[in-house]
């Protein structure tokens, strides 16, 4: 379904598609890695433009604000976006979630003082003073829980917030608990599991945008998966079926050496040591491990 957005778009030359993507910080970077997977073309020089072209005159990027992108998506001034479930969320735009990215994993938590008695929410007083730049996502969560909250607005330094009795918890990102624990600080809830997606506005579709999204959907899946080769002898045809029993089906090809076999496969990344393992104890041999660049199902 084509919006009349899109028709006067169209007619006024601008792209049939805009993206829009962080100008800055952890996500940028993968964001546009993946376009270029997936197919689009842009220029090393274009990465710090605003408005970066792809090579396709039907596609552009814009690169704005992370937390602006939710709104852009929902008002039409962008038709999708890449950005992290907890600013979308946080945002509470009418937008639709496409697709995770398999990048920009986090936590949104809930954190007290590694000194502090709470060693659950369910220690946590009614009025408990919260320091949290998600006031949304955090409002929502105590709603949830039934227990009152005094929520403190911060847009950064959130950690200090308990150090200098601003508050007496706080709620934010965490992606490996380091920076909590440098300030002292230990989760004892989390509120949302968060990674980068694409949203779109939900009255917005094209047969282009269903193309750009079959590629990003098949760089996506290609990752943390190796196409697997190996030579064994026909007669462990049995053997091989048993050990990819959790795997996708294997492809045969029988060899011009009598009673030798190919098989290809598709291993995930992190059961290639015990499949390769499995693999030389049926006897296998010659192995090729090979990167997959996009994978189509």
């Amino acid at each position: 379904m084509t919006t009349s957005r899109n028709s006067s778009a169209m007619a006024s030359n601008k792209p049939e598609l805009r993206i829009a993507i962080p100008n800055k910080g952890r996500l940028k970077q993968p964001a546009i890695d993946l376009l270029r997977n997936a197919g689009l073309r842009i220029g090393a020089n274009e990465e710090k433009s605003l408005f970066i072209k792809t090579g396709n005159p039907d596609i552009d990027i814009i690169t704005i604000r992370v937390e602006d992108i939710p709104r852009f998506v929902e008002e039409g001034a962008a038709d999708i976006g890449i950005v992290g479930r907890d600013i979308a969320r946080e945002s509470r735009a009418k937008v639709e979630d496409v697709m995770g990215l398999n990048f920009g994993y986090c936590s949104l938590v809930l954190a007290c003082p590694d000194k502090s008695a709470i060693r659950s929410v369910s220690d946590l007083r009614d009025g408990v003073r919260v320091a949290t730049k998600f006031v949304n996502l955090t409002r929502a969560y105590f709603r949830k829980i039934g227990k009152k909250a005094e929520l403190v607005r911060l847009s950064g330094a959130v950690e200090l917030a308990p150090m200098i009795s601003l508050a007496d918890v706080i709620v934010d990102l965490t992606s490996t608990g380091s920076t909590l624990k440098t300030h002292g600080l230990r989760p004892i809830a989390t509120i949302l599991e968060s990674e980068a997606i694409i949203i779109k506005n939900p009255s917005y579709g094209t047969p282009l945008l269903d193309d750009l999204i079959l590629a990003i959907h098949g760089v996506v899946s290609a990752q943390r998966k190796k196409y697997l080769v190996v030579n064994l002898p026909e007669k462990r045809l049995p053997d091989l079926e048993k050990l990819c029993s959790g795997l996708f089906s294997p492809t045969i090809t029988r060899l011009d050496k009598p009673g030798w076999i190919a098989a290809q496969m598709v291993v995930d990344e992190s059961s290639i040591f015990d499949t390769i393992k499995g693999l030389k104890g049926i006897g296998g041999r010659d192995i090729l491990v090979l990167p997959i660049e996009r994978l189509v199902r």
